[in-house]
């Protein structure tokens, strides 16, 4: 029943690679934890005890920090206000100063100005010449001439400077 050729035949089909075997699970062998071990109920209400005040504390100071934070804000949103509130106030001096400066300037202007017009109007000079209300300075008689006939020499009293004096002045600005 064996016969060569079935031989050859059967290696040949054998030459093809066997299909691999699964991949075993690789299996870890525990570790044994400590704590794995049977609590008491002692033990068990001590260690809630234990972790509940734990977490009160830790929920205090979180509080406790959180004010703190909530205070330093506070303080330093006060502290930048003030700071603001004192740009402000400066800004609105130095803008006042400004102003009083500016007006100032404009009022030695006008000053200026004024002072370089003819204090003296010429109408003025004609009319007080034309008055009776200047001073007359009569000189005294002489020994041979009558009072009525000895000549009036009238004196105008200087009260507005000349217009000689008032281009000296302007001249000086």
């Amino acid at each position: 029943m064996e016969s060569p050729e079935p031989d050859t035949e059967e290696i040949f089909e054998r030459e093809e690679p066997p299909s691999p075997p699964p991949p075993k699970q690789e299996t870890k062998p525990k570790k044994v934890d400590g704590r794995k071990r049977v609590r008491t109920e002692e033990e068990k209400q001590r260690l809630r005890d234990q972790l509940a005040r734990g977490r009160a504390k830790s929920q205090e100071t979180r509080a406790r920090k959180n004010k703190l934070k909530k205070i330093q804000k506070e303080e330093e949103a006060e502290k930048d206000e003030e700071d603001l509130l004192l740009r402000l106030q400066e800004k609105k001096n130095r803008k006042k100063e400004k102003e009083a400066l500016s007006s100032e300037v404009a009022r030695l202007k006008r000053e200026l100005e004024e002072a370089k017009k003819p204090k003296v109007k010429l109408e003025s000079i004609k009319e007080e010449k034309n008055k009776p209300d200047s001073k007359v300075v009569e000189k005294e008689p002489s020994a041979g001439v009558s009072q009525e006939k000895a000549p009036k020499n009238t004196i105008p009293t200087k009260t507005e400077p000349s217009m000689k004096d008032i281009y000296k002045m302007m001249k000086n600005f």
